[in-house]
């Protein structure tokens, strides 16, 4: 059987869904995740599946409904879960 290398994408994104989990447990502080899907509308189950990076694809109406609530630009988070170098290799 042939072993699987991952390549230089995939661990460019595995860092930046470390990177975006690690942002909103920080932007979440001692709220519990019910408190933040009441006040968001969002399932509880998918931010706890953000900040515990289960999630591949973060859905970007999910992550604009969050950074509402935190008050801050969604762009954050498309900043830091995509490393410049990979959003470069994106678009060739």
């Amino acid at each position: 059987m042939r072993k699987i290398q991952k390549s230089s994408e995939f661990e460019m994104a595995e860092k930046g869904l470390k990177k975006l989990a690690d942002l909103l447990k920080e932007l979440r502080g001692t709220k519990s995740y019910e408190e933040v899907a009441r006040a968001t509308g969002i399932i509880n189950v998918n931010i706890q599946r953000l900040e515990s990076e289960t999630v591949k694809k973060p859905n970007m109406y999910i992550l604009k409904a969050l950074a509402e609530y935190y008050g801050i630009n969604p762009f954050k988070f498309y900043a830091t879960s995509w490393s410049s170098e990979n959003m470069g290799n994106r678009f060739k």
